[in-house]
């Protein structure tokens, strides 16, 4: 059984939250939480997981003690530049291996113009920040709808780097 957790992190005025499920949030919820770190900076994580009890010899007695990740949806937001958004997926049609995917921006000017986001002095390409936030909500939306990214909006938006 999979469970999809949430964890988000707003920069200002300082909000955040763990391991929420995210199927059981409302999806309007979601999206002030989304645009709340558009606006202000932070980063909104949902990992697909499988948890992991221990042996306990009573059912009632087995508790989690670890989750071990399958998918990685992130977006990352400076509001000076834009936002990040990359999924790490385990299994899929294309690279059955697993793969790291991140958003391409075509319409960066200078594609290769570096952005310094704050507060951790991350440097990132201006081809992968992106200022179209409709692009995040559909991701989101179709990761909450379904479970994964289609392979079509892979294929639309998203570009292996690794």
């Amino acid at each position: 059984m999979f469970l999809y957790q949430l964890s988000y992190v707003v920069r200002k005025p300082v909000a955040n939250s763990y391991k929420i499920n995210y199927l059981e949030t409302e999806w309007r919820t979601i999206v002030e939480w989304l645009e709340s770190i558009y606006k202000n900076g932070g980063e909104f994580i949902v990992e697909k997981v499988q948890p992991v009890h221990n042996d306990g010899l009573y059912v009632e007695f087995r508790e989690i003690t670890e989750f071990i990740i399958y998918d990685r949806y992130s977006f990352v937001c400076d509001p000076r530049y834009g936002y990040l958004l990359a999924c790490s997926i385990d299994e899929c049609e294309r690279y059955p291996q697993g793969a790291y995917f991140s958003l391409l921006n075509n319409s960066a000017e200078e594609p290769t113009e570096v952005f310094v986001f704050s507060p951790y002095d991350d440097e990132w390409e201006a081809q992968y920040v992106n200022q179209d936030f409709s692009i995040a909500l559909y991701v989101f939306r179709e990761i909450y709808d379904n479970g994964e990214l289609s392979e079509e909006t892979l294929k639309k938006w998203f570009t292996r780097t690794f």
